[in-house]
């Protein structure tokens, strides 16, 4: 037998003794490229074992230790196919022997199939199995790499006798070897791959939002080429007002400082949709903070809002793939924006914009490793694009994960993170328990404007609000109503909504867009611009959204509590 410390087998065509040496190095230069190529343990070893059976033995079989201890078959082959089911029953059935003989052992089965011959290393039970395939020879190699025992293994031959020369038994030790190495990276390569996925998993959203009408469904998908932490995102969640906050995007590069990267932007921007209601405003806070705490890091990202009232969704894009707007007869549309990656600081900023969202639409927003794996981004638009169209997959009871399914069947080169927001039904109507106030006049109409904040007075004092406690919301009630006479003229739809905590206010015009400005004029004696300033002063989550076609839809939250409440913080 070879001194196992020799270094690996060379080979000279030119003294090649026989057919036989060929075929083994063969064997050998193939083996260690598929070695070479992947770290997916099972789809190496498999390609291993197919290409030893028949070049070298009859049947092979590869047994790794995981690492809980557990041994069990990985490979498995046969040349002949009518003896594969026979075969099978030999799975797990092998033993890895644990001692210090881990060189390699022949074991030859002659009539009679003397059980000491093979007890060691495979379960007694299963030794009629090897004897009814006819196996008369078998050969068990120690799979060992760092001194650490691996797995073995097997090989099987139907001649009586086989002939093991010192040559024969280095080449199998050499094939030993290197799948030892490759066992021995696969399993640190899962071992890291899983901190990684774990540290992924803690940097995303528990839970969706759950939203009468609406339907959210996520999954993030990591590279299955790259035990590195990587920097994509998807978020959703639900503002005081109802709304719904969206946001997906991808910090460029891998590591820890991606991941840190993006677990800052998405925090962030839960932080900033507290007080912007603007989505170019939330990103433009963020691009600012990148270029003060993270000034190297770049990301492309987009953030909505979503409006189940008004079944709107106002988004703006930084740098990132449109998201795509699937309709109810199937027509996919993408939405388009302006804006540079965040980070990037250039003189081109996200714009606004706003469309609408009726029941059977579908929202999907995505990163880029969902459409790259084909290596042509524009066949993988073109792909996505059909996938969409396909009913099956949008009316999917987790659409999110039948797109990255039907998309990466492969397997993906990179993170992929796919979230979707599907309409299925219109805004429930509110409780008849407690119908909502509502007033409709016209902006020309100065009576109907005060019967309107008379009957809002009203319907506070109904709902036990002391006098001393409404004055703010009063005053709140007229800048708005106010706003809207003097920018928007046609007919007004105020409305309150208390059927949850605290009251939200909604004052709906056919006037054109305009922003929620939450600071005084820079012309200190300027009277535009005070009134909204006030009213984000004195309400809480005051936002605009623009109404597509329409006009404005303004809500803001109302700072007034009622006497029980009081009374019971007293008590």
């Amino acid at each position: 037998m070879p001194d196992p410390s020799v270094g690996p087998l060379t080979f000279d065509p030119a003294t090649a003794a026989d057919e036989r040496a060929v075929r083994y190095f063969r064997v050998l230069s193939e083996a260690g490229r598929l070695f070479a190529e992947s770290f997916e343990l099972q789809h190496t070893l498999d390609a291993v074992v197919q290409l030893t059976v028949p070049e070298l033995a009859d049947a092979v079989a590869i047994n790794i230790v995981d690492d809980d201890g557990v041994t069990r078959t990985a490979a498995l082959d046969v040349h002949d196919p009518a003896h594969r089911p026979l075969l099978e029953k030999l799975r797990d059935a092998y033993v890895v022997v644990r001692d210090a003989d881990r060189g390699p052992r022949v074991f030859s089965h002659e009539a009679g199939f003397r059980e000491h011959s093979a007890a060691s290393w495979i379960a007694p039970g299963r030794l009629p199995v090897l004897e009814e395939l006819g196996f008369r020879t078998s050969l068990v190699v120690p799979l060992v790499s760092h001194g650490v025992l691996r797995g073995d293994l097997v090989c099987h031959w139907s001649h009586k006798t086989r002939d093991f020369d010192a040559f024969s038994l280095a080449l199998f030790e050499e094939l030993a070897r290197r799948a030892a190495v490759a066992i021995e990276n696969a399993q640190m390569y899962r071992r890291e791959k899983r901190i990684a996925d774990e540290v992924q998993k803690a940097l995303l959203p528990v839970e969706l939002p759950a939203v009468a009408g609406y339907a959210f469904d996520a999954v993030y998908s990591s590279s299955e080429r790259d035990v590195e932490v990587g920097g994509d995102w998807f978020d959703a969640f639900v503002l005081p007002d109802g709304r719904v906050v969206v946001s997906i995007g991808d910090v460029f590069g891998r590591g820890l400082h991606a991941a840190v990267v993006m677990s800052s932007i998405r925090h962030g921007l839960r932080v900033l949709a507290l007080q912007q209601s603007q989505p170019d405003s939330m990103l433009a806070v963020i691009d600012e903070a990148l270029a003060r705490d993270y000034p190297d890091a770049a990301a492309s990202a987009v953030v909505g809002v979503l409006d189940p009232a008004a079944q709107t969704l106002t988004y703006a894009i930084a740098g990132h793939h449109s998201p795509l707007l699937r309709t109810a007869d199937g027509e996919v549309i993408a939405l388009h924006g302006v804006g540079v990656p965040l980070g990037v600081r250039g003189p081109i900023k996200p714009n606004v914009q706003t469309v609408a969202l009726p029941v059977g639409a579908m929202l999907v927003f995505f990163t880029d490793g969902l459409i790259e794996s084909d290596k042509d981004i524009t066949r993988g638009e073109e792909r996505l694009h059909a996938a969409l169209r396909n009913g099956v997959i949008a009316e999917a009871a987790r659409p999110a994960d039948a797109i990255k399914r039907h998309m990466l069947a492969r397997g993906a080169a990179d993170d992929v993170a796919v979230l979707t927001v599907t309409v299925r039904a219109a805004i429930p109507p509110r409780s008849q328990a407690a119908p909502m106030p509502a007033w409709v006049f016209r902006a020309d109409d100065a009576r109907s404007a005060e019967d309107a904040r008379a009957g809002f007075i009203a319907f506070l004092r109904t709902r036990g609000v002391p006098d001393a406690n409404y004055a703010a919301a009063e005053l709140v009630f007229g800048e708005l109503i106010g706003n809207v006479v003097r920018h928007a003229p046609g007919p007004i739809t105020v409305e309150v909504d208390w059927n949850a905590v605290d009251p939200v206010l909604h004052v709906i015009d056919r006037g054109p867009a305009y922003d929620a400005q939450a600071s005084l004029p820079a012309d200190v004696m300027s009277e535009s611009g005070r009134g909204l300033f006030l009213v984000s002063v004195l309400g809480e989550d005051f936002s605009v959204t623009p109404l597509p076609g329409y006009g404005n839809h303004a809500r803001v939250r109302l700072r007034i509590e009622r006497l029980e409440r009081i009374a019971s913080r007293k008590g």
